[in-house]
């Protein structure tokens, strides 16, 4: 019996997925070589639609207007015509979707589909509700919206246990079809032998100032650097408010990087990662980090915990104490042993365990049994 075709659904830009990398491109160069793989359709929404559901979602707060247009039951019933569109001229060249998040619906006929994600509208209101911005109305109108979309789909895969739970708890879905898989590491370039774990290097990677924790991070790293005055803290992704840059001597801050090289590098040379992030839904850039043998020091929330084993592959404290945040990275850093066990050790799950090879092998039995059955 031949496989399946599949078809991607995304509003990343995965049309060239081999040749230019996105967060989740990985999980499709994988499930190519299981499935046929028909392609991508990406309903983003331009013009006066664009326009117009921004100009809904009006609000004096720029972020939080952003998430609001982004979120908005308009936006979501736009990118569903889109999908529509794009789907209806595909019809027949496919036997399966494969949709990433729940920011649309695979059209507004039925489809067999499946999802898969990282993150649902209400762990975000519980947890982090700076980015659920949404008013009362479009609020409850969302969720109706993103509980459709589960409930329609033939199976959920969730990238955690704590992203499923949720899916099944706020949305009653049968847990019979909601599977958590994992998610791959993008990186994994290997530490070497000859890595050092002495050189009281902390890398921070993150591209959310307030949100990833660097006012705690700073807050901490003062501590740090009054019990070792050579330690050096790295932040990669953020550019520092006025006046910070000056009062921060030991802080080097790279902004951006888009050259995978380098960052490469920066990841070989330090000894320690830390991300005191105030919300993670899975942690990407932990498995990263991971992945190449860094020891990681990061908060107990999200599916960070399921990531970073206590201990053994880092470090976990609570979020926004910064007083717990340098404890931990001064007992890494003044210890490069017990660092490189760790390290190693994370690296050994993230080959063992957190690739986009493992996360296709997981999903492929349900993805077979999603054609043909409801």
């Amino acid at each position: 019996m031949s496989r399946p075709r599949l078809l991607g659904a995304s509003l990343e830009p995965l049309n060239a997925y081999r040749e230019e990398p996105t967060r989740t491109s990985g999980l499709f160069v994988e499930l190519e070589r299981l499935f046929p793989l028909a392609g991508f359709v990406r309903p983003t929404i331009r013009g006066p639609g664009d326009w117009a559901a921004k100009a809904r979602a009006f609000y004096p707060n720029r972020d939080a207007w952003r998430g609001r247009a982004w979120l908005s039951p308009l936006a979501f019933r736009l990118r569903t015509d889109a999908a529509e569109e794009q789907l209806a001229r595909r019809d027949g060249e496919y036997d399966l979707i494969v949709q990433l998040q729940t920011l649309f619906a695979p059209g507004t006929r039925p489809r067999p589909y499946v999802i898969y994600t990282d993150n649902t509208y209400t762990q975000t209101r519980r947890f982090y509700r700076a980015w659920a911005p949404l008013g009362i109305h479009a609020d409850q109108r969302w969720r109706e919206l993103e509980k459709r979309t589960f409930r329609e789909a033939r199976a959920v895969f969730g990238m955690s246990r704590w992203v499923c739970e949720a899916i099944v708890d706020d949305y009653g879905c049968d847990p019979s079809v909601v599977i958590p898989v994992g998610a791959g590491a993008n990186s994994l370039a290997s530490p070497g032998e000859g890595k050092s774990y002495g050189r009281r290097i902390a890398l921070f990677v993150g591209n959310k100032y307030e949100l990833k924790g660097v006012p705690t991070l700073l807050e901490a790293w003062t501590v740090v650097r009054e019990r070792l005055p050579d330690a050096l803290l790295w932040i990669v992704g953020v550019d520092p408010p006025r006046g910070v840059r000056e009062r921060f001597h030991s802080v080097e801050w790279f902004g951006y990087v888009s050259d995978r090289g380098q960052l490469d590098e920066l990841y070989a040379d330090a000894s320690v990662f830390v991300l005191p992030t105030q919300f993670e839904a899975y942690g990407h850039v932990v498995v990263e980090a991971m992945g190449i043998g860094l020891p990681c020091v990061t908060t107990n929330v999200g599916a960070l915990p399921e990531l970073v084993d206590d201990g053994v592959t880092g470090l976990l404290v609570p979020p926004r104490e910064p007083a717990a945040l340098a404890e931990a990275l001064i007992s890494l850093l003044t210890d490069p042993a017990r660092a490189e066990r760790m390290g190693r050790a994370g690296q050994k799950k993230v080959v063992e365990q957190l690739t986009w090879s493992a996360v296709a092998e997981r999903m492929a039995p349900y993805l077979e049994a999603a054609v043909g059955h409801r």
